[in-house]
């Protein structure tokens, strides 16, 4: 590579973001006549659009295996061969098409033929996802989307050729060459190019207009309509003039469209038609009049005659209006009259081509819009496709070595593919039957005509009975809402690029960022270019001497929400250490865990043995609450201690939340399924009797893997062996109920002709070579005439002892052991035996709790009991093993509301897993600890330290009744929660004492449901650092059989000797093929779906194994191909999302799209958690959590900035109980700090940044109690921001909050009064002083933030609302874009202010309000709250370098919100989940363990609301909740940390709450480790490496 390409890939830099939302604008144009319809006034629309699409079946090559394999290995030999082309773009060619959204290609795929097909410009090599907001709208309009994708610069909505400077029809503001921008075309013109542009609307329509004109409304296209305006057209050009007229047109070689209408006078005709103008002037003749040279032409004959070097300028115009639809054109047989968008593409590449210094050719298939505006999507799919053959022309025609071809959208539209209809079914067809009983089309959009088309009298209409308009091209399809013009989209849309430069193309990047990288190929355009060869040198020079310099420095050296209900009641607590008050305590805990990491070496080794521990629906809340149980918050569970940590995600194919069956076959085989399939990929259907047989449905697990490659294998299990986990070891089956024959023929299967789960076990490869095989469930494996060891009879009606059968058949092989109780398991001689199965239990095992009360401690082993003999079983055999333990009964006590069983059991499990890492080596034993999925158990409440975590957490503020710390969802306690008049019943009458009190819920349902968050990986030993991060939970055996080197990383799997035969006579399963396949049905009294519906979408290679597996390999290739990161963090960036618990982040995740999405912090490397307790409470407050996190010190709840010797509310703070924060360390190593909240600046979690306080509701001097204000040395919140030494040094403070810094006789910029009562403005204080050390500017709404010249300003003051500000969905809905700038705006600009610091920076930014939202049981607006904090850290790591900036990512607590129900993949994460199975009532997915939102849970009859009733969609809507309080509680789990950037590999594992700003320190070398240098021969060497190229450089340099 050349020295000036290495140097350009050093410096080019992608995507400065900021944040859009989904809302509805006036759409594009769509018919000639009615344009000022389609794009009313931006501020007549609010609302909310979210769409998504998928579709299912596979054909007949896709059921195999080997075409996934062969597919993936063919697209990374693709990748492989791929050389980036770094020349010059000769050419540029950009494709745009016109509201082709997402759906819109898949949709026009499967009109191609088929899902799998390709559009054309799908196979470019390069792609990115592209932002499509304005400056002033989140959905945008194709004006200001070409300006930005065509110019560089984004404006606002309809203006064309302008900056956002202008005003929408400000007639002045046309004619001001200050807020002109120029063009792309321009550029290239600039530099010697030609240009020119096609498009199949008219050629004064809003996107082509780009190119030339500069007006402040896209409608005013001809001079009526800037008169109708109130502009004079004799000032003022309109577009059609501007076409003629303008430099920048009348430079155009090129122009060819539609719209002769726009151009001549009403007087005049052409193409049949009059025009519009009022003028007389007909502009066609007067462009030609300019040069008699010139050019026009009308119809496609005339086009397709010129002779390319004939040519001067071009200018061909086929219709009055738009150039009609190709479906119209072929059918009336018009070809001859209307060029299609190919034979206009290249005849313009011919003409242009003419120019030996190249060209810019822009391309618009402009018609896809304007049909998805009318909702007639057969015109909108067939326009998609013209255009892709219009890129497959240009592609085949063009020489690609020196032109750079891009293709892209402006922005998307509100069309969905919905249902779950069949691989091959007509895309403008039928998807399924509603469950009205009516039909519903695949294809549908969120609003537009085509409501009043398919709603009848409030009914749907059948569309069988439309049967001859629906055979029509301008068909309507269905609409969800009435408007005269469906709107576009928000979201994302599409970029593919392929020549010069084209990998400049990638990630997610605005959408202005476009032309500016078109530019930098071409070496046109006022930026940095590749030709510009003294710049690219300087810049290079410049890097190496601050490189060097760098190296030589671093190698030397509200009461509303948080109210306790019993503040004035004696509080009592325990400190579990009494050094927990002094800061020191924190400190050295922190350093000492520092040391621990830095000590900590990855263990490279190959393992020998994996051992791989389950606990059944342990979630991140059922872990916190068993510390507690265990013996305080402080405590770890075993597997907590292990190095590695990372997150899963859990849900099936057809499934958001997942049962055991589809989860097991994930984290066992690899490969995920179906909701309640076992072992079986996503070919097999739930209940079909015959799955199993189709032997490509097949999937091994890793069971199977190690013993291919002669290692030994076992499971335990604390539930029936034959369960839904263990099965999968060894069992394929359609059903997770079929364990024994009768379950099989209770769904009308025929158990002789299929083997059910026991029988499997027995006889199947994989069950016959475990050795170890150990749990309960004796029912399964006896004849219901047989009594077993306790006098239990078995669930068979064959007649057949599998236990017996087992016993001959493994007895052939070796010694085999058959065991019951735990006397038989302690005297198993292990070294004379083979085979072990111990089964303990006519069902279930019992709950070691209820063991231990009955004392049956000698009759039934523990987990731990059965893990130690089956290590010790396994030892013995040389080549290693593979073991499976689960801990089941988790599971089965929260299903049946038992916390108190399931916490032990939790307890129980971890004492299994201690066991096991002390009898193992770590140098060749990995363990895995996980999850399958979680529970809606909720730990909620504001206990004191040491309150009994079975116990009340509070009393409610509004019915004055105690609620319980833990609670559930949904589930059958919901029965002792109300009496007969339906009053909630006081639970101190409980007796939680008893194992099996069932803890109160939400929803009456037999049986809890599961929940649908992700859950945690917890991995010591061999390789274990692969399990960092966050991946899909099916990639968990794909990294174990790749340290464990089996399966699909087998060394060799020929190890037939040391394997069991099967007998082919009893392997009937695989022998028998039924002609016809069977379909079953049946219900599970625990995993049941309680709404019948159609069958779940599915994403078709989700059905195939291999694209599990392949997805897992990836994953495992980039693990091994990451890098640490030990650079010194010049700059630090700490997010603090407040309240964001793991299940807001699942939820978001479907907010945003679903399961699958990820939001941006989730692509971040390393993953850790984080405990949140305060000194004195179970439960942490914002405050506390704040100066843990900041100060690395905890303290007592409500306190910032002080230690735990501080009693709340105390006037006199002694100096040394300060606890200083990071911005201090910060500060006193000259980095800049700033500060970013949606709160008020002075609440809790910004205020610890800066001060210190006995109470957090000190935030202004009126709100500190009487006695203290007293005192001449207590101040406030707000007064410490403005004039302590860390307060006054904060370069950048943006949040909300005014009213604490200004008098109740002063009003702020909105009219408001502040609250203070000194007579003080503190704002005027803060610009007095600060303007005294530099340029101090103070800012009160978004435009004059905006409008800060960051370089010429020191400090900057933003406070943007009263109180706090806005949620994110409120201002969107209310039009308050202008006044309110975003969490990303902010973020931006802060960073964009601390960037220009040599000695880098420290940024703290809080996304404070997803806490308020859930205090309030506001899901939609907490998820938007949520969505939009990752994209300001999007943003953040996009402004940055992760070279030398590390970002963080975490929260302070959580809170009692569940994830809930079995909904199907595809449901509104903010709508129903499914149906009691009690009262026959919905139940929502998200609901509250306490809260206000109680209120919407009964009726006044005292059962419960249906919900169907209720206005799911509203914001403001309160989900459901447990118990009525005034404000939602927080809640003790952990939370998670994000890491990316230097030294970010220090944040994985599982540590305290006050450790992260150590590790931040260490990272950036600030505070305690000041001093510390890393100075090493590495260091020196590439200080040597830089010096020699500087060296080189300059005899480069002499010698050119």
């Amino acid at each position: 590579m050349k020295l000036k390409h290495f140097a350009i890939l050093f410096f080019v830099s992608v995507s400065f973001a900021t944040p859009h939302k989904y809302r509805y604008v006036e759409s594009e144009y769509l018919e000639d006549m009615l344009d000022d319809h389609m794009h009313p006034d931006h501020d007549s629309h609010t609302g909310k659009l979210f769409s998504s699409s998928r579709s299912a079946k596979m054909n007949e090559d896709e059921k195999t295996s080997e075409y996934w394999l062969n597919q993936a290995k063919d697209h990374l030999e693709m990748k492989l061969k791929e050389i980036h082309n770094t020349g010059k773009a000769k050419n540029v060619i950009l494709f745009i098409g016109d509201g082709m959204s997402h759906p819109t290609i898949t949709a026009a795929r499967i009109q191609m033929g088929d899902e799998s097909m390709k559009l054309s410009f799908e196979d470019l090599p390069h792609t990115a996802s592209i932002k499509t907001y304005c400056v002033d709208v989140q959905v945008s309009d194709s004006a200001c989307t070409a300006t930005a994708f065509l110019s560089g610069v984004k404006t606002n909505d309809a203006l064309i050729g302008l900056n956002g400077r202008a005003i929408r029809k400000s007639c002045e503001d046309g004619n001001d060459d200050s807020k002109k921008v120029e063009s792309f075309a321009t550029w290239a013109m600039n530099a010697g190019k030609d240009a020119g542009f096609v498009t199949t609307t008219r050629v004064t329509h809003a996107t082509p207009s780009a190119m030339y004109a500069h007006i402040t409304d896209r409608d005013w296209e001809n001079n009526i309509d800037l008169e109708i305006a109130g502009c004079d057209s004799d000032l003022l050009d309109d577009i059609g003039e501007q076409l003629v007229h303008n430099e920048a047109a009348q430079r155009l070689k090129v122009m060819m469209g539609g719209g002769s209408m726009n151009l001549i006078d009403r007087s005049f005709s052409e193409h049949g038609s009059f025009g519009n103008r009022t003028d007389g002037k007909n502009l066609i003749d007067e462009w030609r009049a300019m040069d008699p040279s010139r050019t026009f032409v009308n119809n496609r004959r005339e086009l397709m005659d010129l002779k390319p070097e004939d040519v001067k300028k071009l200018l061909g115009v086929f219709n009055g209006g738009h150039i009609e639809y190709n479906l119209d054109i072929q059918e009336e047989n018009q070809q001859e009259i209307y060029p299609s968008l190919t034979d206009m593409t290249l005849k313009a590449i011919d003409i242009l081509n003419e120019n030996e210094n190249g060209y810019f050719l822009f391309v618009e298939g402009g018609r896809i819009d304007h049909a998805h505006h009318q909702n007639q999507a057969r015109y909108a799919v067939d326009e998609t496709i013209e255009f892709s053959k219009a890129v497959e022309a240009t592609l085949a025609k063009v020489n690609l070595e020196d032109t750079l071809v891009v293709v892209s959208a402006d922005h998307g539209h509100v069309m969905t593919i919905a249902g779950y209809a069949d691989r091959g079914n007509d895309i403008f067809g039928v998807a399924g039957i509603g469950d009205d009983d009516v039909p519903y089309m695949t294809l549908s959009y969120a609003n537009g005509l085509g409501y009043t088309q398919h709603f009848k009298d409030g009914k749907r209409v059948d569309v069988n009975t439309m049967s001859e308009q629906w055979k029509q091209n301008n068909f309507r399809f269905p609409s969800t809402l009435p408007v005269n013009f469906e709107s576009h989209g928000g979201e994302d849309v599409g970029l593919w690029a392929i020549g010069p430069w084209s990998h400049l193309f990638q990630g997610t990047m605005e959408q202005h960022v476009i032309p500016h990288i078109m530019g930098y190929a071409s070496c046109v355009g006022n930026g940095m270019t590749m030709c510009d060869e003294e710049c690219l040198i300087k810049t290079f020079m410049s890097f190496v001497i601050i490189t060097i310099c760098w190296l030589s420095t671093v190698h030397t050296i509200d009461e509303y929400h948080h109210k306790r209900i019993l503040n004035n009641a004696p509080r009592t607590f325990s400190f579990k250490d009494e050094k927990e008050r002094q800061p020191e305590y924190w400190m050295e805990h922190g350093q000492l865990f520092l040391k621990e990491l830095l000590n900590r070496q990855e263990n490279t080794n190959k393992a020998k043995n994996v051992i791989f521990f389950l606990g059944d629906g342990m979630s991140f809340a059922t872990i916190a609450a068993t510390r507690v149980y265990m013996g305080g918050e402080e405590i770890e569970l075993s597997f907590e201690k292990f190095p590695y940590t990372g997150f899963s995600k859990t849900y099936c194919i057809d499934a958001q939340v997942a049962d055991s069956g589809c989860t097991a076959t994930a984290y066992l085989s690899g490969v995920k399924t179906n909701y309640e399939v076992i072992g079986l990929n996503g070919r097999a259907t739930p209940r079909n009797c015959t799955a199993h047989t189709d032997e490509e449905s097949y999937v091994d697990s890793i069971v199977r893997w190690a013993q291919k490659s002669c290692k030994s294998t076992g499971i335990v299990t604390n539930t029936r062996i034959t369960h839904a986990s263990p099965s999968v070891t060894y069992a394929h089956m359609g059903h997770r109920e079929w364990e024994s024959d009768i379950n099989m023929e209770r769904d009308n299967c025929d158990s002789k002709e299929h083997m059910d789960i026991a029988e499997q076990l027995v006889y199947n490869i994989e069950g016959r070579n475990l050795k170890v095989i150990l749990g309960g469930g004796r029912e399964n494996f006896r004849n219901e005439t047989e009594l077993d060891e306790e006098n239990q009879i078995g669930n068979r009606r064959d007649g057949r002892n599998l236990i017996e059968e087992w016993k001959t058949e493994r007895n052939k092989d070796g010694v085999a052991t058959y065991v019951y109780d735990k006397n038989g398991l302690r005297n198993v001689d292990i070294s004379k035996t083979d085979y072990l199965l111990g089964l303990f239990e006519h069902g279930h095992m019992r709950y070691n709790l209820d063991v231990i009360n009955r004392n049956l401690e000698h009759q039934e082993p523990t987990l731990t009991d059965m893990t130690s003999t089956a290590i010790k079983m396994l030892q013995k055999e040389e080549n290693g093993y593979f073991l499976f333990v689960e801990g089941g009964m988790i599971d089965q006590a929260h299903h049946d509301g038992y916390s108190r069983l399931s916490l032990d059991e939790t307890k129980e499990f971890s004492r299994a897993v201690d066991v096991a890492r002390h009898m193992t080596d770590t140098s060749d034993t990995l363990i895995v600890v996980t999850s399958d999925h979680s529970h809606v158990f909720t730990y909620n409440g504001y206990p004191p330290r040491g309150n009994d975590v079975f116990g009340m957490a509070d009393i409610s503020d509004v019915d004055d009744i105690p609620f319980m710390t833990l609670s559930y969802a949904n589930g059958p306690g919901f029965e002792i929660t109300h009496d007969e008049e339906g009053n909630r019943i006081n639970p101190e009458t409980y007796d939680t004492t008893d194992p099996f009190f069932q803890y109160p819920s939400l929803v009456l349902r037999e049986r809890d449901t599961h929940g649908g968050e992700d859950v945690g990986v917890w991995a010591s030993g061999p390789m274990a650092h692969l399990f960092k991060g966050h991946y899909e939970q099916s990639e968990i055996p794909v990294i174990m059989a790749r340290i464990l080197e089996v399966g699909p990383y087998a060394v060799d799997e020929k190890c037939a000797a040391c394997m069991v035969k099967v007998n082919s006579s009893t392997m009937k399963v695989f022998l028998f093929v039924l002609l016809v396949v069977s379909t079953c049905s049946g219900k599970d009294e625990i995993h049941s779906k309680a709404v019948a519906s159609a069958p779940p979408v599915i994403n078709v290679m989700e059905g195939s194994s291999e694209f599990w597996r392949n997805k897992a390999q990836h994953f495992i290739t980039m693990k091994l191909d990451s890098k640490i990161n030990m650079n010194k963090a010049k700059n630090v960036i700490l997010f603090l999302g407040d309240g964001m618990s793991f299940s807001s982040v699942a939820a978001t995740r479907m907010y945003l799209g679903g399961e699958e999405t990820e939001l941006s912090f989730e692509k971040f490397p390393h993953f850790g958690m984080a405990k949140t307790y305060c000194v004195n409470a179970q439960v942490g407050d914002s405050a506390c959590t704040a100066t843990a996190f900041l100060s690395g010190v905890k303290t007592n709840y409500n306190s910032i900035g002080v230690n735990a010797n501080v009693v709340t509310r105390q006037c006199l703070i002694y100096k040394e109980d300060h606890v200083d924060s990071i911005f201090n360390w910060a500060q006193k190593s000259n980095m800049a700090t700033g500060i970013v909240t949606s709160t008020r600046v002075t609440h809790a979690t910004p205020a610890a940044a800066y001060s210190h306080v006995p109470h957090r509701d000190w935030e202004h001097n009126a709100a500190i109690t009487s006695a203290c204000r007293e005192y001449e040395n207590v101040t406030d919140i707000a007064h410490q921001l403005i004039h302590d030494e860390v307060g006054k040094n904060v370069k950048v403070i943006l949040g909300c909050g005014r009213r604490s810094f200004i008098n109740t006789t002063t009003v702020d910029e909105e009219g408001r009064p502040g609250l203070r009562s000194d007579a003080r403005n503190l704002i005027d204080e803060w610009l007095e002083e600060r303007n005294k050390n530099g340029k101090a500017k103070y800012v009160g709404h978004r435009q004059e933030l905006n409008e800060v010249d960051s370089d010429n300003t020191d400090y900057l003051l933003g406070l943007f609302e009263d109180t706090h500000c806005r949620y994110q969905i409120d201002v969107d809905n209310n039009g308050l874009q202008y006044q309110e700038p975003s969490l990303s705006d902010m973020t931006a600009k802060a960073i964009s202010m601390l960037q220009k610091h040599k000695e880098g920076f420290l940024l703290l930014v809080e996304g404070g309000r997803i806490d308020h939202a859930h205090h309030d049981n506001k899901p939609h607006l907490a998820l938007g709250e949520t969505a939009e904090f990752s994209k300001a850290i999007d943003i953040a790591r996009h402004m940055t370098n992760e070279e030398d900036t590390l970002i963080v990512v975490t929260s302070d607590h959580s809170h009692p919100m569940a994830y809930n129900g079995y909904p199907q993949r595809g449901k509104d994460i903010l709508g129903i989940a499914g149906i009691s199975d009690v009262d026959f009532l919905p139940y929502e997915t998200l609901t509250y363990g306490n809260g206000p939102g109680y209120q919407t849970v009964l009726s006044d009859s005292v059962s419960r609301i249906d919900l169907t009733t209720i206005d799911m969609k509203n914001p403001q809507r309160q989900a459901s909740s447990n118990v009525p309080r005034s404000s939602s509680t927080h809640t003790g789990e952990d939370v998670g940390i994000y890491s990316s950037g230097p030294w970010s590999h220090l944040f994985a594992g599982n540590y305290e709450q006050n450790n992260i700003p150590i590790l931040l320190a260490y990272a950036s070398k600030i505070g305690p480790y000041q001093e510390l240098t890393r100075t090493s021969t590495a260091n020196r060497l590439s200080i040597s490496i830089i010096l020699i190229t500087f060296v080189v450089l300059l005899k480069y340099l002499y010698t050119f």
